[in-house]
């Protein structure tokens, strides 16, 4: 009976044992994925802000490329006059300077 129970002993124990170290390695294994959720959602946030970032930019050329048209568009109809077309155009290249400047 001894030799049973100390069997059953060993037994339980192998599979405390065993059951622990699968613990063990889950555990492991989820903070690995835990980090590479993360590490992959930052990467996809920093590309989100840069193609972010791209649109802004674009949509400022193309408000300065529909303002350029209406200034020639007013001067082709008369509705300005030379010297005021011109200096309208010149403000028009300095702010296309600045959007595109860092």
């Amino acid at each position: 009976m001894t030799a049973l129970a100390l069997l059953i002993a060993a037994v339980a124990l192998l599979a405390a044992g065993t059951a622990l170290a699968l613990v063990c390695r889950v555990r492991r294994g989820q903070g690995e994925l835990q980090r590479t959720i993360h590490d992959r959602a930052l990467a996809l946030d920093r590309r989100c802000d840069a193609l972010e970032r791209g649109l802004d930019r674009l949509a400022v050329e193309q408000r300065l490329d529909h303002l350029a048209a209406l200034v020639g568009h007013a001067r082709r109809r008369g509705l300005l006059t030379d010297a005021a077309a011109g200096e309208l155009e010149g403000y028009v290249l300095g702010l296309r300077r600045e959007s595109r400047a860092p």
